[in-house]
C-alpha cells in the first residue's frame, strides 16, 4: 500500500528535490513511515500484540528490564554478545578477510553506479527508464542485494 501511494505521488514528490538523492531519501522515510504507520495501525485495529516480546529483548540487551520471556531468551548463549576471540579466529583462517575482500568486489560497482546517480539533477525523464537501463539497473541491485547478504 505504502508504495502503491509513493508510486501514485511521484510527480508531486519530484517537485520538492532538487537531486535524486534526496528523491531517493524522501521515498525512503514515506515508507518506512508508512510501514510503520500501517503495522501499528492494524495491530491496534485487530488487537494483536504477537511481536512485543521482541521490544522487550532489546531493552533488555541494552537495558536492567527484565521478565520471564526476556530471561528465557538470555539465558541462551545464541542470545549473548559474540565472545572477542570468534573474530580473531575467523581472522587467523582467512575467512574475514575473504569474505571483506568479496564484499567489496561486489559492492564496488553499484557504489559507482550510485555516485553517478546522485550527481544528476532530479527530473522527472530521469525517473523514466528504457526498458535496458531498467535490466541494468536490476542487475546492480541484485548485486547489492548479494553483497548485503554477506
Amino acid at each position: 500500500v505504502v508504495i502503491w501511494v509513493i508510486t501514485v505521488k511521484r510527480d508531486e514528490l519530484l517537485k520538492f528535490c532538487p537531486t535524486e538523492a534526496i528523491y531517493w531519501v524522501i521515498q525512503g522515510l514515506a515508507w518506512l513511515i508508512g510501514t510503520i504507520i500501517l503495522k501499528l495501525l492494524t495491530s491496534f485495529i485487530l488487537g494483536v500484540a504477537d511481536d512485543a516480546h521482541i521490544g522487550n529483548l532489546l531493552k533488555s540487551k541494552f537495558t536492567s528490564y527484565k521478565d520471564f520471556d526476556t530471561l528465557m531468551y538470555t539465558c541462551a548463549a545464541e542470545f549473548d554478545f559474540i565472545e572477542r576471540e570468534t573474530p580473531v579466529r575467523y581472522t587467523m583462517t582467512l575467512l574475514l578477510p575473504v569474505v571483506f575482500m568479496v564484499f567489496a568486489t561486489i559492492i564496488a560497482k553499484p557504489l559507482k553506479e550510485i555516485r553517478q546517480i546522485f550527481a544528476q539533477p532530479c527530473r522527472l525523464s530521469s525517473v523514466l527508464h528504457t526498458t535496458e537501463e531498467r535490466k541494468e539497473q536490476s542487475s546492480v541491485g541484485e548485486l547489492l542485494y548479494h553483497a548485503l547478504q554477506l
